[in-house]
């Protein structure tokens, strides 16, 4: 295969540049270290080290942003949890080895046009705007070689910004020795390729057979449209919703309503807090945070019929807001199919009894 060419890739990395590349800083950001606080030369923890098999996906992931010529040095793995992360300084690409499969976490759009099985991720993940794609080969990446290299270039940037950022605070003692402590204790949970083991594995791809690992089966997805839902509560009907128009003034009247609400959900009092809600959301406060909290209390209560009536609304509401939501409506329709999957079983097992 073209893209493992070892021979030509020994000849445009060779070691001495390679472990150059990985140890060097500029000299405005190594002139924040003293040569005995360098983080470059911080070793990896051996429980926070990928397994080997995980280590030939960082390998193909590795030598992706070498082959397109990119500055590696603040490249490094980081296993978290069960996860494990390609980082430059800031996560770019995450994968994970399940008993079910082992897949990637790439953007719905991307994920849906590699051809691969999919399937959506759990909340934590992302939700519904990102997909699991799973994988047997760690040469199946190189389809997701165009969004590796930009989400790295994105967060090379960031990085650089940060560095940046701290050289404003080197003359400052304590702020030198807060960053380079916070610095050292990241990089000791991170793993480096050394210039050897990374041609060894990349070896060692060219001759494994992964014809023997299974892709599981799609799940099928429930739509939201396929099910039919009663939900029984004290909601005052959107149009008589205070302040329904001006986000601010909603904010500033019902946000302390959501925070007492919150509070009673914490300590487990779900019914007395979703009250809290209902009066938070009356008095025109609409952050995602209201409907998360929301749906986390009658999830608690199994009350799944009012989990998916308040998410849909909330997704709804959210999609045309002027605030900016990030991630949550992708979260709260991968929470909202979860609700459907716990609703389709309590209905069944009524049905038996």
């Amino acid at each position: 295969m073209e893209f493992l060419d070892l021979d030509r890739f020994l000849e445009n990395n060779n070691s001495v540049n390679y472990s150059q590349s990985q140890i060097e800083t500029d000299a405005a950001i190594s002139s924040i270290f003293s040569k005995s606080n360098d983080f470059s030369n911080q070793k990896t923890s051996l429980k926070n080290k990928p397994s080997p098999d995980e280590l030939e996906v960082c390998a193909v992931i590795h030598k992706i942003l070498l082959d397109a010529g990119l500055d590696i040095r603040y490249l490094r793995f980081r296993r978290r949890s069960s996860y494990i992360d390609g980082m430059c300084l800031y996560t770019f690409i995450s994968f994970k080895f399940a008993k079910k499969g082992r897949y990637f976490i790439i953007p719905e759009k991307i994920a849906n046009e590699s051809g691969n099985i999919t399937e959506s991720c759990s909340i934590s993940e992302g939700g519904s705007t990102y997909k699991r794609v799973y994988f047997s080969s760690p040469m199946e990446i190189i389809r997701f070689s165009s969004y590796i290299i930009t989400q790295y270039k994105d967060k090379y940037g960031s990085a650089n910004d940060y560095f940046k950022n701290m050289l404003i605070l080197a003359e400052d003692k304590h702020a030198k020795r807060t960053f380079t402590e916070n610095m050292q204790a990241f990089i000791s949970q991170c793993y480096c390729f050394e210039y050897d083991d990374l041609i060894n594995i990349l070896q060692q791809i060219q001759e494994k057979d992964y014809s023997g690992i299974e892709i599981p089966k799609p799940e099928a997805k429930i739509e939201r449209s396929e099910i039919t839902i009663n939900p029984i509560h004290n909601r005052v009907p959107l149009d008589q919703i205070r302040n329904l128009n001006d986000f601010d003034k909603g904010f500033h009247e019902g946000s302390q309503y959501w925070r007492d609400g919150d509070t009673l959900r914490k300590k487990g009092q779900y019914n007395d807090a979703i009250q809290m809600f209902d009066l938070a959301r009356y008095h025109g406060y609409y952050a995602p945070a209201l409907y998360e909290s929301y749906a986390m209390a009658y999830h608690q209560l199994k009350d799944y019929e009012n989990e998916i009536d308040i998410l849909d609304e909330g997704i709804k509401r959210l999609k045309s807001a002027s605030i900016n939501v990030g991630k949550s409506i992708g979260k709260f329709e991968s929470r909202r199919d979860s609700a459907i999957k716990e609703l389709l079983k309590k209905r069944k097992i009524e049905r038996k009894s």
